[in-house]
């Protein structure tokens, strides 16, 4: 999935299709793009959104003219394309690949520039250009993450990663000096990427005990409408009217929807969950407060 700075999201489908909405109303943007014969696993939107890539399982990648949806083929990669990323100016697109390279092309001639990029012994999951442009960043399911001279398209450095751990994303900072990725043990890895090496780690931080709001991901039940926190604790019961229909409260919009008014939308404002219920009591004559949701 992308987001153009059109406020348009592009959405590829197992099936092949690319599908384009309105952020703003939800509505979709004409009819899919079709081109691809495999499963779409990556797009991404130019710098000015004007053209849109898709990477496949039928090893092509396809750049598509976001106003008249024409899509023309890049092929070259002999597996599935699993990542593409635009240069920042918007002249160059990078794509990773199961076959265990890198390619860059020339968006505007949609053609190869030089050879291939290689040095992964297993699966390239993501890529991503510094904001200079000047480098390219690269991680891959052999554990490894690497820099590349864009203009030379040579090696930068020595690769960077962490033993068992697959680098699974990749985005630099703004400054272009720290290169976060995604890890498969649920940690961000920050990399000063002057020194080559790790200068912090993010990991999973945990709720506290007294959540005071669902989680995002919400486990309901629907035989029984009970809401479950992050350690399966009860949190509240949903009407069965409204179960199909529940959304969570910092979800904007919902898009391929043909009537958004049929979500539910709950507002956790003043609301008070497990121990927190003693807060609902006054000694007032009402008896409870009444700006409070006690469940």
């Amino acid at each position: 999935m992308a987001v153009s700075r059109h406020n348009v999201v592009a959405a590829g489908l197992k099936n092949g299709f690319i599908l384009l909405w309105n952020c703003q109303s939800g509505e979709q943007y004409g009819q899919h793009l079709t081109g691809h014969t495999g499963s779409v696993q990556c797009v991404a939107f130019s710098p000015d959104g004007a053209v849109l890539a898709s990477g496949s399982a039928d090893k092509s990648i396809r750049l598509w003219d976001t106003q008249s949806a024409k899509g023309e083929p890049l092929t070259g990669h002999t597996n599935y394309v699993r990542s593409v990323a635009f240069s920042p100016d918007g002249a160059v697109l990078a794509s990773g690949s199961e076959d265990k390279s890198i390619r860059l092309w020339n968006v505007q001639t949609q053609s190869a520039k030089g050879e291939p990029l290689r040095g992964h012994t297993h699966w390239v999951t993501s890529v991503a250009f510094s904001p200079d442009g000047a480098v390219l960043a690269s991680g891959s399911h052999d554990q490894s993450i690497r820099l590349w001279d864009v203009q030379t398209q040579a090696p930068k450095g020595k690769p960077m990663g962490i033993v068992g751990i697959v680098m699974y994303s990749v985005a630099f900072s703004l400054d272009g000096a720290i290169l976060a990725s995604g890890a498969s043990d649920g940690s961000i890895y920050l990399w000063d990427i002057t020194k080559f090496c790790s200068c912090n780690v993010l990991a999973p931080t945990p709720p506290p005990p007294d959540v005071s709001h669902p989680a995002p991901t919400w486990p309901i039940h629907l035989d029984n409408g009970w809401v479950k926190g992050p350690n399966n604790e009860l949190l509240f019961w949903v009407p069965s009217s409204y179960r199909t229909s529940l959304s969570h409260p910092s979800l904007l919009n919902v898009l391929g929807k043909k009537d958004i008014s049929q979500f539910v939308k709950l507002n956790f404002d003043d609301m008070a969950i497990g121990d927190q219920w003693a807060k609902c009591y006054t000694s007032s004559t009402s008896g409870l407060l009444s700006s409070a949701s006690c469940l």
